[in-house]
């Protein structure tokens, strides 16, 4: 049904992205940050070729929640502008970029010019008591300042906030509330998997291997800017399922024979945290995704189950079955996930995804490890 109703909505919209060029026009679409430092501003509309733009072509560029870019000159004479991120709007205005060498620095706009300037992490006081005079409370000239306003985005915002207010209290300074351009969505997951163990101790999962298919539902938390790269962390209850024989097994020559049938039944509740990177433009686009999982398992009714029988010929003792619980896969589990999926994305209406994952987990430690291999298939809803 998600996926019929995408395809009856109409063929791909504007998006409200935009890039104010040097010559003060304002152009929407959809911008991707490329290149070096991310300094390349690139603007894909429909049916138009894609647009680049660099600090000097470009004034500012941003989205709905506000300005994610403006171009600055770093220095009374700088040759060159680059694209900072503005925090902190008024009297003094504060900014974040990265730096020739790829540090991300902040940066400061003193009234009435023009340009900006580094603050070092290394010595910002040198810096702060040169932009930032005529305001004693702030005790600039104490070292001990630093740990109420520390070299980070919030401790700078803080302190260029109280002294905006301390010089200009009639003027109100403007936070940017996404300053870096970064959302987060909130989605449903859900699907079916199909799992294979193994240990190093012992051959418990051996024979044939009757496949059960097991199912997960998740929520994630997709954490995204104009980079193509983005970070999720997604919560999933997911149950496993497979068994193996039943396999003849010795015995010491027994007059009777021996099979084992192995049955893993169990639940998860795993959380990976995991690097996407998006490719294309479009209405379809593919993605990668790689990371860490980890999980705590519950409701664990694995057994082996050993079945004794006589052969015919042989006189009738009776012979009981023993079953034994496989409480190894009761510990945490530790692994890794990657996969690859699709995004069907439309303006204005959720976002659907397929999505084939790979898991591997380490399901117990120590000196008769098991862990599992699983392949699951996931389609998805983001908002």
């Amino acid at each position: 049904m998600l996926w019929l109703t995408a395809l009856a909505v109409s063929a791909q919209r504007t998006s409200q992205d935009y890039v104010v060029t040097a010559k003060g026009d304002t152009l929407r679409g959809q911008i991707q940050l490329t290149g070096k430092r991310e300094q390349t501003v690139t603007l894909y509309r429909p049916q138009q070729n894609p647009i680049s733009f660099t600090a000097a072509d470009a004034i500012s560029y941003g989205d709905t929640s506000g300005p994610i870019g403006v171009s600055k000159l770093v220095g009374a004479h700088g040759r060159a502008p680059t694209f900072v991120t503005p925090l902190v709007l008024g009297y003094v205005s504060l900014y974040s970029g990265t730096n020739m060498d790829g540090a991300r620095r902040f940066y400061l706009q003193p009234t009435d010019s023009t340009y900006i300037v580094e603050v070092l992490p290394a010595s910002p006081l040198l810096t702060l008591l040169r932009l930032l005079p005529g305001c004693p409370s702030l005790k600039l000239e104490y070292t001990e300042t630093l740990r109420s306003y520390p070299y980070t985005p919030t401790g700078m915002s803080r302190l260029i906030t109280d002294y905006n207010a301390c010089r200009r209290p009639q003027q109100a300074s403007f936070s940017n509330r996404h300053p870096y351009g970064l959302h987060t969505t909130f989605s449903f997951k859900a699907g079916v998997n199909t799992s294979r163990f193994t240990t190093s101790a012992y051959e418990s999962f051996t024979g044939n291997h009757t496949q059960s298919f097991g199912y997960q539902a998740s929520t994630f938390f997709h954490f995204y800017s104009k980079a193509r790269t983005s970070v999720l962390i997604e919560p999933t209850y997911i149950t496993l399922r497979s068994v193996y024989g039943p396999r003849a097994i010795p015995n010491g020559y027994a007059y009777y024979t021996t099979t084992r049938r192995t049955a893993i039944h169990y639940a998860q509740v795993q959380i990976p945290l995991l690097i996407r990177y998006t490719v294309g433009h479009s209405n379809w686009r593919p993605y990668l995704n790689a990371g860490s999982n980890c999980a705590v398992s519950f409701s664990n009714r694995s057994v082996q189950e050993y079945h004794h029988s006589v052969d015919s010929n042989q006189p009738a003792v009776p012979l009981k079955d023993q079953t034994y619980a496989i409480t190894a896969l009761n510990d945490p589990s530790l692994g890794f996930a990657a996969g690859a999926g699709l995004l069907l994305c439309q303006p204005s209406f959720p976002t659907l995804s397929a999505e084939l994952r790979y898991d591997y987990m380490l399901d117990s430690f120590g000196p008769s490890s098991i862990n599992h291999n699983l392949l699951r298939l996931d389609l998805g809803v983001m908002f």
